[in-house]
């Protein structure tokens, strides 16, 4: 490779592995030698490229070219276009090449205006390139250590960065190539690209809003004058300053940290269209040097894309002569670039930045492949959309097979479709079709399978209750009774979920936890071993079906939405998020513990209840679904040492949010966290399409949601396994995931681990695409989130316990710990509450006892 454009021992670029972007000819000076490539790295050109013929020298040939003029001194003496590429079918003529130059003297009539840009990517090399270890260290502090694997990019094709950012689509955020090709994009995206901070707060909100005092203080520090606009260059001044960790005060810390990201944002990310000037609207994210990295860059950075798009659409259409680019086109160009087909031209998505994996060789190449070869304005819309599972962009979890165009036949001969063609007709709209309409025929299968199993178990229990009296066989030969009714601690009526679940499964393994009374020797078969993915979906699948035929047993009215109802409208809101809430223990509101004396005293009118008591329905509520359940239930769960069961967990849920609106945050518009009901996760893991539910329609977006949601910090799902309650808290501010399991004593244990990461994935992109469906826009991407496992206890709680566990955390968790301890004395006293609580529940159609509202209503 040439050291230098003025070198005495010039190295040809073609020798090594590197293929020249354009022809190399016999020199047409001497007819002696071969025109050779070169690239400059002189202070005054670096990178850029030239030819020349491997005789050149004081007394040699004397041909030697810019590559701009090479390419058209080529065009001048080209009259065929070259022959088609063999790596991909493409054409690659020299009018592909003639759109590499910048140069706004070349004809522009047919492009349109001529663009320039502020952008300088050789100068950010040139100053990170120079930073010492510890301002490197300091860069990493503020989230932006991603940026410091920039390449040397020495020039940018800025007639590719006019046609791109011509084609996007602010609305819709997308890159429209034409009206069946478009490749859609999110903010984190941009980290994808860039590496730079996606945090969860708002550059342009109200709480980010840059004031007089903030903007007289960052000019201080820059050593800028009260007057004048030449940010940039003090910028880089206080970035060259010497930083020393023990001698340097933090202010001058500060200093460098708001100086590297004003350098940066002018120069990169959101240049202007003066050079040394840049907005200031972002200094607010700046004032706490320790909270840069918690806001939304990448949004930023888009929206000011989007205002140099609007500004390009208004040049072309003045036909202006000239149009400045705003907004950082480059990552425009490796977005596009990256989602693009291109054949062996293409890169594989396993580094991050994105952009670190290109330089100026890879970049020229990759945009001459997509260049049009014909006369006119320039066109780099002639490929094909990447497929989305090759890509590390956010679409590959979003698109959908139809998204992805197939090639068009454009030849009006008939063509055999290879065998490799016909097995991706699976993935068009018309096979799209079919499988939905084979899944919705295999839906109501098992929910006929399933309702015959109802029936089944119903009618040989009627059988067995009308011959039990009269059955004498067994006890002639001195045998227990295979038909009469062994005692149970609960009636039919009043049969637990937990119970009937079981009784429906057709798993063996999941058998086995059953009462071997029910199964005959010949059915014990052993378990099979199972992914920890199949245990979760087998165990989520045996809830649905159970509280499917609970509901059935309940007899719940006619316009009454019940487990699994869907819905073909999904509903579309505007959530627009100003700030998070403040938790309520910082207004000093407050729920207080029933006393020991009115919780004794409720417990015990609920244990002397007789049986006809404790069979009413003491519960009934129709919204967001339809519960109904008795007393018995209520007393085995809440009064007794019984697991909550999932109708159970969600009516207290249901009654938290109703707390949260009428006491702690009464009159106001903004919660501090938003409950979802266990059904929202356990359909999840059950695998349906929880979007289309009406019950988790109304968890997002019902009518009793009258706050807004997107202002809410923590999202609690509780979720029921087999070992018992656990908790996810999704934390929209600092982007955590917190699991809490209170029935082991090492949360991060691998096993463990391995279980919750499969649960959480699952929940966590369910949310998300509920979240994007349900509301216009979100302030926080889904991607780059982390996981932790808080343990706020030392005591090891059983699987009996788990469910009273999560609701007191759930209460008590503010984002970083709980404001009252969980222990051994919380259980009761939570039961006691959450007892009080639910009596209270208010639109409760069900029967409270008469006692129980007597004791109530002196105590409240």
């Amino acid at each position: 490779m040439a050291n230098s454009s003025s070198s005495a021992a010039l190295v040809p670029h073609q020798q090594q592995e590197d293929i020249a972007p354009l022809p190399l000819i016999r020199c047409p000076r001497c007819n002696l030698g071969v025109v050779c490539w070169f690239i400059s790295h002189t202070l005054k050109n670096p990178g850029r490229h030239f030819y020349k013929c491997e005789f050149h020298g004081p007394n040699g040939c004397g041909f030697w070219k810019w590559e701009d003029a090479y390419i058209d001194y080529l065009r001048a003496r080209t009259t065929t276009p070259p022959s088609m590429s063999a790596s991909n079918g493409r054409t690659s003529s020299l009018n592909s090449s003639a759109n590499i130059p910048d140069d706004p003297d070349e004809d522009e009539q047919h492009n349109g205006p001529a663009p320039t840009s502020r952008t300088s990517v050789p100068k950010v090399y040139a100053v990170i390139s120079q930073l010492s270890e510890y301002k490197r260290f300091l860069v990493e502090e503020i989230g932006f250590s991603q940026l410091l694997k920039l390449p040397l990019l020495s020039k940018l094709n800025l007639r590719f960065s006019k046609w791109i950012m011509s084609k996007i689509d602010v609305t819709t955020r997308s890159i429209v190539i034409d009206n069946k090709r478009k490749i859609r994009f999110w903010a984190a995206d941009v980290y994808k690209v860039l590496g730079i901070p996606c945090g969860s707060r708002d550059i342009r909100a109200p709480d980010a809003k840059c004031s007089d005092t903030t903007i007289q203080m960052i000019r201080a520090l820059l050593g800028m004058p009260e007057k004048g606009n030449h940010i940039l260059k003090f910028a880089e001044t206080v970035i060259n300053r010497d930083i020393c960790e023990n001698t340097s005060s933090t202010l001058e810390k500060d200093s460098f940290k708001m100086a590297f990201v004003i350098f940066i944002m002018g120069h990169l990310l959101a240049p202007g269209t003066k050079h040394e000037y840049t907005t200031i609207d972002y200094w607010g994210a700046l004032a706490n040097t320790q909270q840069i990295q918690d806001f939304n860059w990448c949004e930023y950075v888009l929206l000011e894309l989007f205002a140099g798009v609007q500004k390009l659409k208004a040049d072309i259409q003045d036909n202006s002569a000239v149009t400045h680019l705003q907004g950082c086109h480059l990552w425009a160009q490796i977005f596009y670039l990256d989602n693009i087909n291109l054949g062996i031209f293409n890169m594989r998505h396993d580094s991050l930045p994105r952009i670190s994996a290109y330089d100026d060789v890879s970049l020229r190449r990759m945009i001459n492949q997509c260049a049009g070869t014909a006369k006119g304005p320039a066109d780099y819309g002639d490929v094909q959309i990447r497929d989305a599972t090759q890509i590390c962009y956010t679409r590959s979890m979003w698109d959908t097979p139809p998204d992805r165009m197939t090639p068009r036949i454009t030849t009006a001969t008939r063509q055999t479709i290879p065998a490799h063609t016909k097995a991706k007709q699976a993935a068009s709209e018309i096979g799209i079709m079919m499988k939905y309409h084979n899944a919705i025929c295999l839906q109501q299968v098992n929910a006929l399978k399933n309702s015959i199993i109802s029936d089944n178990i119903r009618f040989v229990d009627k059988i067995a209750s009308d011959i039990s009296e009269s059955c004498v066989c067994c006890s002639i030969r001195s045998l227990p009774c295979i038909i009469k009714k062994h005692s149970r601690t609960t009636e039919a009526a009043t049969t637990n979920t937990h119970r009937r679940r079981l009784q429906m499964c057709d798993s063996d393994d999941i058998l086995a936890t059953a009462s071997t009374s029910m199964r005959t020797p010949a059915q014990l078969k052993p378990c099979t071993a199972r992914s920890p993915a199949e245990m979760v979906k087998t165990w989520a699948d045996i809830i649905v079906g159970g509280i499917m035929m609970y509901n059935d047993d309940t007899a719940a009215p006619d316009d009454a939405v019940i487990m699994g109802q869907a819905s073909s409208d999904i509903p579309v809101l505007t959530a627009q998020h100003t700030y998070y809430a403040q938790p309520h223990w910082a207004t000093g509101a407050s729920t207080e513990y029933p006393s020991i004396a009115i919780q004794d005293k409720l417990f015990k009118i609920l244990r002397s209840l007789p049986p006809g008591e404790q069979n009413k329905p003491c519960i009934t509520h129709e919204t967001p679904r339809y519960i109904s359940m008795p007393t018995s239930s209520v007393t085995d769960q809440i009064v007794g040492a019984g697991m909550l069961e999932h109708e159970m967990c969600s009516i207290v849920f249901r009654r938290l949010r109703q707390i949260d609106l009428t006491v702690l945050y009464k009159g106001m518009t903004d919660v501090f966290r938003h409950y979802f009901e266990p059904d929202f996760s356990t359909t999840i893991l059950a695998g349906d399409k929880v979007v289309e539910l009406k019950s988790i329609q109304a968890q997002f977006c019902g009518s009793e949601i009258n706050y807004n949601i997107a202002n809410c910090r923590l999202f609690h799902v509780p979720v029921i396994l087999e070992a018992g309650w656990c908790l996810y808290t999704w934390d929209m501010l600092k982007k955590v995931i917190n699991i809490f399991d209170p029935t082991t004593h090492i949360p991060s244990h691998p096993e463990k681990k391995r279980l919750h990461d499969i649960v959480a994935d699952k929940i966590h992109i369910a949310l998300f695409t509920c979240i994007y469906k349900f509301f216009k826009k979100w302030h926080v991407e889904c991607n780059n989130w982390k996981r932790k496992f808080p343990h706020f206890h030392s005591t090891r709680f059983t699987m009996e316990e788990s469910g009273i566990c999560i609701t007191h955390i759930a209460r008590h968790f503010n984002g970083s710990s709980l404001e009252e301890p969980l222990s051994d004395e919380s259980i009761p006293r939570e039961k006691g509450f959450q007892l009080v609580q639910l009596a209270s529940i208010q639109e409760n159609a069900g029967t409270i006892p008469h006692e129980i509202q007597k004791t109530l209503a002196s105590y409240l």
